[in-house]
């Protein structure tokens, strides 16, 4: 059962009540130091090396010949993104539209770009609730490591203290338009589990990882599906979050970077199996942990209870809206021995859904 869009309705007319119990103070910020050099993602910190080098581009064309959105490369031939990036640009609708992905992009290079058609995204993902955010994308051929160098995504522990880096070629402007020349990035912490759960109550903690409150650093549009990184014990980068969305209490349209909203990164290490299925890759060939072999560490000591959750569903009911109910079917169609699910098309029938597969993104 997936609820209509109505609910975000709901969520303004009853974030107020919410409102005054906010957290006044922010969370920590990352320390002075290299933290501090970083300013935030909206207005520009390019990064200098090549570090974060698995980066790519994101451009669908022939609708748009800027940036639509950010991925990563985690093997030679395949990139993760999020699901959004694969499915909508605001209310124009591309399944299927071939997408150019580009690595090492910059306003003094063009990069080294990669066509494809095939991509995939979760069976699961919620157009109205940004559950389940992730996808893939696979190249027609293998990126040589000269070009880019694939980022591993991290299974270990980590919590309130990790220092995320993301990055992506967005907007440098709340606002703007005009994406990044050259890629960007910005040093996160972890936001606070009440602020985060008020700005966005409908937060699946066990799979979306919240970063907020980081004066005023920030991803923005265009950044959408690029990483979240931290370092293992080894003090290698590894990817463990894809940039999703923002949200605040009380706000229709969250302002990037704002102190009263929060970022929700959706947390590529609870989806390995997917990926695996997705991609016919073993998951020793993109996953790596901490040495120590810790895997249960998790911010907010491992509860992944939304205390607001129960809450905002009684309010809901509360206020008379009526579900949007959306038949489950035991089996979908196949084609070409892959599943298309009718979640992309919640208003039209098999029949209809069949008839435009060429035009769908395949979903697992």
């Amino acid at each position: 059962m997936r609820l209509s869009t109505l609910f975000r309705s709901v969520f303004l007319a009853t974030a107020a009540t919410w409102a005054a119990a906010l957290p006044e103070s922010p969370r920590a910020h990352p320390e002075d130091g290299a933290a501090a050099a970083v300013p935030r993602i909206i207005g520009g910190a390019p990064v200098s090396d090549n570090s974060l080098g698995f980066t790519a581009r994101i451009v669908a064309r022939p609708l748009f010949d800027t940036t639509l959105c950010t991925g990563s490369l985690i093997a030679p031939n395949v990139v993760l993104t999020a699901a959004h990036c694969l499915t909508y640009v605001g209310n124009i609708k591309f399944f299927g539209v071939p997408l150019s992905i580009t690595f090492g992009y910059s306003s003094t290079s063009p990069g080294q770009t990669y066509n494809s058609t095939k991509y995939y995204i979760h069976r699961g993902y919620d157009t109205e609730l940004a559950h389940h955010d992730i996808g893939v994308i696979i190249l027609p051929t293998n990126v040589p490591a000269d070009v880019a160098t694939p980022v591993k995504i991290y299974t270990g522990g980590y919590n309130e203290e990790t220092v995320f880096t993301v990055a992506g070629y967005g907007v440098t402007k709340d606002g703007s338009t005009k994406p990044a020349d050259e890629l960007m990035q910005a040093e996160l912490k972890i936001g606070d589990k009440v602020f985060c759960e008020h700005s966005y109550p409908m937060w699946d903690i066990a799979t979306q990882i919240c970063l907020a409150r980081n004066d005023g650093r920030d991803t923005c549009v265009g950044d959408s599906g690029g990483p979240a990184v931290v370092h293992d014990e080894d003090g290698k980068i590894a990817l463990l979050g894809i940039t999703s969305f923002g949200a605040g209490a009380q706000l229709r349209n969250p302002k990037c970077g704002a102190d009263n909203v929060a970022g929700y990164y959706t947390d590529a290490s609870e989806y390995i199996s997917w990926i695996a299925s997705a991609t016919d890759l073993k998951p020793a060939k993109f996953t790596t942990a901490n040495s120590t072999g810790n895997s249960a560490t998790r911010p907010y000591n491992g509860d992944t209870t939304n205390s607001y959750f129960s809450q905002y569903m009684e309010l809901l009911e509360a206020s008379s809206l009526e579900y949007l109910d959306v038949e489950e079917t035991t089996a979908a169609p196949v084609v070409n021995g892959a599943n298309i699910g009718h979640s992309l098309l919640p208003s039209l029938g098999t029949g209809v859904g069949l008839a435009v597969v060429s035009l769908l993104s395949v979903v697992v």
